[in-house]
């Protein structure tokens, strides 16, 4: 308790004042009086040499070895709900980084992160619903993707549907969890999803050459970019406030070639092809009919859409999330970034611990 009490100063996590430390001391084992307290911390000093005084009334342990030791100790013993509170600090999660590189490797306090991660949505159902859908989603998919980078990717995707992340967090997760493979699924999404506001509109340019295409498709496998092109048409903020509708079509004829080309139900085809003739275009609508028609019919558009993605792709499913869910949604990614963060420091986490976790992650309770 007094290691991991100093480390909540960020200023001063190594010297004690005295009067500070006979003050845990009594408050600890109930001592009556300051003399028997600096009894009790002569004593470790003489018998242990754990702590010692480094000048008049100003003491340290012998080591900061000693220090993160026990602190990792007296987070390992923390209920739940304080564990969970001290890892959602930003001053305890450079404290962990630190005990983490010094500790290792630091399996059990892993395993204790993880653990209260989960927890954090366990009470929520329509949350845990959906984590099950995304096992079930990931599960279909045939990639040489790590189970934990695609279940990372369609969280993010989904979750964009509720609300807007910015690139930094599309990035982070599946990125930390498999670099090499995770950053290529990261310059598609990013070029594909391109949707800052601050951008003007010559520089959204998502009418996709054949270059890019193959590029796209060496990225992502087929029905991940299938999957990302049906989640854009989805999102009718991007016809209402963007460019009324012209990137929808697009995005249409994106799914149409990655489902034409991957062979697979030619309903889907089918089904995407008549929901595009129904797109008003520039050839025959000016801008404001075209804007007319998505303020009119954009909504039942959508669902139409919605109900093929469901059918033929189990992608598109409108979850409601409450505020309050969307909340805890960003708080799980984010406990979940900082743990695959952790992982990712060198020695930190035997094989065996990384492999446990890693197969664990964004999966329901």
């Amino acid at each position: 308790e007094i290691a991991a009490r100093k480390f909540e100063n960020p200023k001063n996590f190594v010297l004690f004042e005295h009067e500070e430390l006979v003050e845990l001391i009594n408050h600890r084992i109930q001592l009556t009086n300051t003399q028997e307290g600096t009894d009790v911390l002569k004593a470790i000093e003489t018998q242990h040499g754990l702590l010692i005084e480094r000048a008049d009334k100003l003491w340290s342990f012998s080591h900061l070895t000693f220090q993160e030791y026990f602190t990792v100790q007296w987070l390992t013993h923390l209920p739940s709900q304080q564990l969970s509170e001290k890892i959602a600090s930003p001053q305890w999660k450079k404290v962990v980084k630190q005990l983490v590189k010094s500790q290792q490797p630091a399996d059990r306090l892993l395993r204790l992160i993880k653990q209260v991660t989960d927890q954090l949505v366990t009470q929520e159902n329509t949350i845990q619903v959906f984590l099950s859908w995304l096992y079930q989603k990931s599960g279909s998919i045939r990639t040489d993707y790590k189970s934990a980078v695609i279940r990372a990717f369609y969280y993010l995707i989904t979750f964009d549907l509720v609300r807007p992340l910015n690139l930094e967090l599309v990035r982070a997760l599946a990125y930390e969890l498999d670099v090499d493979q995770a950053s290529a699924l990261d310059r598609s999404r990013a070029r594909a999803l391109n949707r800052d506001r601050t951008f003007k509109r010559s520089d959204r340019n998502i009418d996709y050459d054949h270059t890019h295409n193959r590029r796209y498709a060496q990225a992502l496998t087929q029905v991940l970019a299938l999957d990302i092109a049906l989640d854009l048409a989805l999102d009718l903020d991007i016809a209402l406030d963007l460019a009324f509708g012209r990137e929808h079509k697009h995005f249409i004829d994106r799914a149409l070639d990655f489902s034409l080309s991957r062979s697979i139900a030619p309903d889907l085809y089918s089904r995407l092809s008549q929901l595009k003739t129904e797109l008003p275009t520039s050839n025959n609508s000016t801008k404001t009919q075209i804007q007319y028609w998505w303020s009119s019919h954009g909504v039942r558009w959508i669902e139409k859409l919605r109900q093929v993605m469901i059918e033929y792709h189990n992608i598109g499913h409108n979850w409601q999330f409450t505020q309050e869910q969307q909340q805890k949604l960003q708080r799980y990614y984010e406990a979940n970034k900082f743990l695959v963060s952790l992982m990712n420091t060198k020695g930190a986490i035997s094989e065996e611990c990384r492999a446990e976790i890693e197969d664990g992650l964004l999966l329901p309770w």
